[in-house]
């Protein structure tokens, strides 16, 4: 298991969606691709942005679907987190379908 104490990386603002996307690349798919089970604990984050909470975990479900889910945990979240949480994972849910679509038609 593989644990990202958000704050220590990003500090008590993730707000940066750059740089969520890299550490999404750099270190997040990675770390699904060998089958670790992932924790992203946020304790001692105050704010999450949505353009942070899109391009990491909507990102992350655009590219790996919904399964990727299952190998995912959130914990010491805020009650305002967990909503960017939910909707940059809902953005990722809607943008994976419509990229299946396309490929299925396309193919």
């Amino acid at each position: 298991m593989k644990t990202y104490k958000m704050q220590e990386i990003f500090g008590i603002v993730c707000g940066d969606g750059t740089k969520a996307l890299t550490f999404l690349k750099d270190c997040v798919l990675p770390s699904l691709q060998e089958k670790n089970s992932t924790v992203f604990d946020f304790e001692g984050v105050r704010v999450l942005s949505s353009s942070f909470s899109n391009a990491l975990f909507g990102n992350l479900i655009i590219n790996e679907g919904k399964s990727a889910l299952t190998q995912i945990r959130f914990v010491n979240t805020s009650s305002l987190v967990q909503s960017e949480i939910k909707s940059g994972i809902t953005l990722g849910l809607s943008k994976h379908s419509m990229k299946w679509h396309s490929e299925a038609i396309t193919a």
